[in-house]
């Protein structure tokens, strides 16, 4: 299972960029893992992940 926290500036540069920056927390059996992601605007239709 995981859980995701999605993350903006006061005044929507990364919405409005149509950029996101997430922090996804997993829920394992033994573990809880969190991963940062930050993934630039779209290019041609599809993401691209910079840091994945």
């Amino acid at each position: 299972m995981y859980q995701d926290t999605y993350f903006g500036t006061p005044d929507g540069e990364l919405e409005a960029g149509d950029r996101e920056l997430r922090v996804r927390t997993v829920h394992g059996p033994d573990d809880t893992r969190s991963v940062l992601t930050y993934k630039e605007a779209r290019v041609d239709g599809a993401r691209r992940c910079t840091r994945c």
